[in-house]
């Protein structure tokens, strides 16, 4: 199978589960309205204000903004229109992983016998060196692609864009951990190579900057990037390049809109650096489905991985998840964020790590004898099994109004109400942590 139509199969069939949840509405969050009430103030004019006039200072515009073209291309501001956001943004991510695991999958088991590897007694077996990987041993990693990116994307955050964005960040390491081989090992030439790695590191900025113009988390990404792209081989210019242009631009952003106060460094309040730790522990276990299982079977994967043909790749993810997770905790347990480190945080890097340890794996099977890849491609499957039933399940039950996958604080719109229109009209709750005028008193 053409490793694109094995991606588009993926995205289709997430994006198909994505609208047999969202076949009733969408799941709201206070962010989430903030966001819809700023796309509805920028397309009728009013700025990037809330309904009742007050400027959102959180929250860059950027994703109000697409939210604001899915209204003028749908049927306004309802329901439907956020779900299409959904389903746009589930296909994409989903996209991306898919590709990112089948060319890495194919570049990792190219080169199946190397003359630096110790020689390996294939006899007996049905090992044939340069044997093409087979789609079917990935099935399992895109099946947890298709099932579990649905229900991260079920309600309406900006998290929903930036899924969007790491794989493509994942796949441009890739492609810079590829032009460093080429450059050394492979007759490209020196020219070919530098035009290359440019070609990299404009992707990475471009991407970067982006990501921090939707989400201030994002720049947690910033410095991951930065030394996934180093490991990789990427010059010191570049990679400063990288670094402080998308820096620059969301510097820029904030000061244009006057957003200087918002998510400000501050002395630790609500939660310190050993608590949000824990949380991040406590979201990778439910990002992968499996709890505390999950968290040790990567760690095993990861240390089998690094002595496969495959550990250059482990330790990118290895690296980029390290940093990304540890940068997170430190800038949330220094602003006033409220919300756990859970799987809307950290869900990418524990995507990204969890595909980087199963393709390890996977590229390990295939040169061992037949009795020990089935055994490995078991534990594989294991690994990813729990995830994809439990989606899929929940994909069938659907959202709706008293869904109990969402907390307290969310709400419900169904397909057909539009905001601020109907009888009653639809409005957002009363937070009392939002002022959405400028009369109104904080509370």
């Amino acid at each position: 199978m053409p490793i694109w139509l094995e991606a588009l199969t993926t995205a289709l069939v997430a994006t198909a589960l994505c609208a047999v949840a969202l076949r009733r509405g969408i799941p709201m969050n206070p962010d989430g309205w903030a966001y819809w009430e700023g796309a509805y103030g920028l397309a009728r004019g009013d700025g990037y204000v809330y309904g009742g006039g007050a400027p959102i200072e959180a929250f860059p515009p950027t994703f109000s903004w697409i939210l604001a073209v899915a209204a003028a291309w749908t049927n306004g501001f309802s329901g439907l229109s956020l779900v299409v956001v959904a389903l746009a943004t589930t296909f994409v991510a989903a996209f991306g992983w898919a590709l990112f695991v089948a060319r890495a999958h194919a570049r990792i088991a190219a080169p199946l016998v190397d003359d630096r590897d110790p020689p390996v007694d294939v006899s007996g077996h049905d090992l044939v060196a340069g044997i093409r990987p087979s789609w079917w041993s990935r099935a399992p990693l895109h099946a947890f692609l298709a099932a579990v990116l649905p229900l991260w994307n079920a309600d309406l955050r900006a998290e929903q864009f930036t899924r969007c964005i790491v794989p493509f960040l994942a796949l441009a390491l890739l492609q810079a951990r590829g032009s460093a081989e080429m450059s050394g090992a492979r007759s490209a030439g020196p020219e070919a190579a530098h035009a290359h790695d440019r070609t990299i590191a404009l992707a990475l900025t471009v991407l970067l900057a982006i990501g921090v113009l939707v989400k201030h988390s994002f720049l947690a990404w910033l410095p991951a990037v930065v030394v996934a792209a180093h490991v990789c081989g990427m010059s010191r210019r570049r990679t400063l390049v990288v670094a402080l242009a998308p820096l620059g631009v969301w510097w820029s952003l904030r000061l244009l809109m006057d957003q200087g106060g918002s998510h400000e460094i501050q002395a630790p309040q609500l939660a310190s650096f050993v608590t949000r730790i824990q949380e991040i522990y406590v979201g990778v276990g439910k990002s992968i489905g499996i709890e505390h299982l999950g968290p040790l079977l990567l760690l095993g994967a990861c240390i089998w991985g690094l002595q496969s043909r495959a550990r250059q790749l482990v330790s990118t993810a290895l690296v980029a998840t390290i940093v990304q997770l540890t940068t997170l905790a430190m800038l949330t347990s220094m602003t006033r964020i409220a919300d756990p480190l859970h799987a809307r945080f950290v869900g990418s890097s524990v995507i990204w790590l969890s595909l980087a340890c199963a393709l390890a794996l996977l590229d390990d099977a295939e040169r061992r004898p037949q009795r020990a890849r089935w055994l490995v491609h078991g534990v594989t499957l294991l690994l990813f099994v729990v995830p994809v039933v439990k989606s899929v399940r929940n994909s069938v039950r659907g959202y709706g109004p008293r869904s109990e996958r969402y907390g307290p604080e969310e709400s419900f719109v169904h397909l057909e109400r539009a905001l601020f229109e109907g009888t009653p009209p639809l409005k957002p709750p009363d937070y009392p942590w939002i002022r959405r005028s400028s009369e109104q008193r904080p509370r």
